[in-house]
This record gives structure tokens, C-alpha cells and sequence, in this order.
């Protein structure tokens, strides 16, 4: 190994004294350094200074809160850098954040760590170049494009693969909690656990466009529910016609197959015509007192529906 000359290491140590000067006192020290030994004036000295402000608090939580939604939602992927610089400039001040530039800048090893470990929550990884806010929009696009092509139809209303239920655009983490699958969802501001086989039990009540649900609902203007399935022989609402009362919502409850022959609040009668049975009026009068309860005979003894004359 050739040994250094003296001249080689006069070099070395004047290097080493320009780079801490150009640490400490900047390019003017360095301009006074080599006027002092003329024999540095040919190291060349590159200062580099960076001034930057600090993040503000929080600024690591919405940064992962935005790419978050990029999963989530479509409509969020979809839209520009601007946009979601805009909604940073609306949370930590106006002008805070350039909208042009912003999500173009590296990302630091912290902030990109987080973002990692939020793809590695939804099945997928960041990519090694991914260094910027709009590299990380890239990655999450391809993520999902990839896990569209292999989607399977969830009951008619979305898509699913093995671990991304989408529904209307929005997509959620398929987790586990015991031996059913679900996703968590925010409603009203809290998230709650909805396990797919429920998902499906409701899609299942939707039907697809032109069928009749297998459950029909009718509910009152009380707010309360009840549910009759459509095949039940003692619906009363089969094949009965509308007439002085129907089935409209507060208006005549649901009434029970046996159907009261006493007229009151809620008569169910029809429009049509009367049934040819063969009695005259008078006749079908008497039959219809004969069979009305006992407890609703006048004390006087006469039957109010007799009448007087002759037919």
C-alpha cells in the first residue's frame, strides 16, 4: 500500500477544517479560511443549508387519515392532490401547506412508517419508491385495481374478495371475530361491527329490480313494524279488494284471519257489489242480528235491527 505523501495529507486536514467551518460559520469562514492558507483554495465546498417549519400536531394523523379514505372510498382516490391539501390547509391554517406542490415532497421515515403499516392493515404493501403522498395515491390505486380484477358479486349490492367488501363505492377491511367474518363501519360517529352473514340477510330482503321480497313490512304511523311472510294462507290481505277501510298505514290495523262481523271504528267492508245469496234485505238483516254477541243487545229487549212494517 503506498504510504501518503505530506502534501496529501496537508489536503486531508484542510478538508476536514472547511467542512466544519462550513458547518459553523457558513461560506464567509470558508472565504476567510482559504484566504488565510492559500494552498486549501482548491478544495472545492458545497454548503447545503435547510430551513423548514415543523409539522404541526396532528399532521401525522391526518395525513394517515387520507390515505385511509383512499381505501375507503373511490370518490376520495379519485380526486386531486389539491383537494386534500385544501382540506390540510382548512385544518392547520390557510397557506399553510403549498396546494400545488405539497404531496410532492418526500415524506419523512416516521410519517412513511405509519403509512406502511396501514397498508400492511389492508392486505397490501408500500411500495419501496413510494417517498411521496402521491406515489402512496399510485400505490393504493394499483392495490385496488388488482383486488377489483379478482372481486367476487356480494348479494347484488357489492363486490368482495378476501379480504375488501365494496359496497357503493366504499371499501372495508374483511376481519374475523370468532368464526363469522365481518367489517366495521362508522355510523353516527361511533364504528360498530357488522358481520357479513346479516349483510347478506338484508341484501337478501332488497330482492333484485322486479321481485317481490320474500318479507313484506307494514308499518303504522306509531313507528311500529310488523312483518307477515307472503305465502301465509291466512294473510287477510290476499286477494281481499280495497273498499271503506284498507290497509294504509295508521289508518285500520292489521286485523286476524277471523274477521269480526260487528261494524265498528274500522269496518272491513268492500266497494262491490252485495253477494247474491238468494235473502232479501230484511233476511240478511235479522241473520246479521242474529249473530251479533249478546253483550251488545239494547236492556230493553228489542232488537234495534228489527224492523217495522213490511219488507
Amino acid at each position: 500500500m503506498t504510504a501518503k505523501s505530506p502534501q496529501d495529507d496537508r489536503r486531508e486536514q484542510h478538508r476536514r477544517a472547511l467542512q466544519s467551518i462550513a458547518f459553523h460559520r457558513g461560506i464567509e469562514g470558508v472565504a476567510e479560511y482559504k484566504l488565510e492558507h492559500p494552498d486549501a483554495a482548491a478544495i472545492r465546498v458545497n454548503v447545503n443549508a435547510l430551513a423548514y417549519a415543523p409539522k404541526p400536531k396532528g399532521y401525522g394523523g391526518a395525513i394517515t387519515a387520507i390515505v385511509k379514505d383512499w381505501f375507503r372510498s373511490d370518490a376520495a382516490l379519485a380526486a386531486p392532490n389539491r383537494a386534500d391539501v385544501e382540506r390540510l390547509n382548512s385544518q392547520f391554517g390557510k397557506g399553510r401547506f403549498p396546494v400545488g406542490s405539497h404531496f410532492s415532497k418526500p415524506l419523512s421515515p416516521g410519517l412513511r412508517h405509519r403509512i406502511a403499516k396501514l397498508f400492511e392493515g389492508e392486505g397490501a404493501t408500500l411500495p419501496e419508491a413510494a417517498e411521496t403522498m402521491t406515489a402512496v395515491r399510485q400505490a393504493v390505486r394499483a392495490f385496488k385495481a388488482q383486488a377489483l380484477a379478482g372481486a367476487m358479486p356480494f348479494g347484488g349490492i357489492g363486490t368482495r374478495t378476501d379480504d375488501t367488501l365494496t359496497i357503493a363505492g366504499q371499501s372495508y377491511a374483511i376481519s374475523r371475530n370468532g368464526k363469522r367474518e365481518c367489517i366495521r363501519v362508522r355510523i353516527n360517529g361511533n364504528v360498530r361491527r357488522l358481520y357479513l352473514d346479516d349483510v347478506l340477510a338484508i341484501a337478501s330482503l332488497l330482492g333484485a329490480p322486479g321481485e317481490t321480497p320474500p318479507i313484506t313490512y307494514y308499518i303504522s304511523n306509531m313507528g311500529e313494524c310488523d312483518y307477515f311472510p307472503e305465502t301465509t294462507s291466512a294473510d287477510p290481505l290476499q286477494g281481499v279488494p280495497a273498499g271503506d277501510c284498507d290497509y294504509s298505514p295508521g289508518e285500520c290495523d292489521y286485523l286476524p284471519s277471523a274477521l269480526p262481523e260487528v261494524p265498528g271504528d274500522c269496518d272491513y267492508s268492500t266497494t262491490g257489489p252485495p253477494p247474491d245469496d238468494g235473502l232479501t234485505l230484511t233476511e240478511r238483516i235479522r241473520r246479521l242480528a242474529a249473530n251479533r254477541p249478546q253483550t251488545l243487545a239494547p236492556s230493553t229487549g228489542r232488537d234495534p235491527l228489527e224492523l217495522d212494517g213490511t219488507e
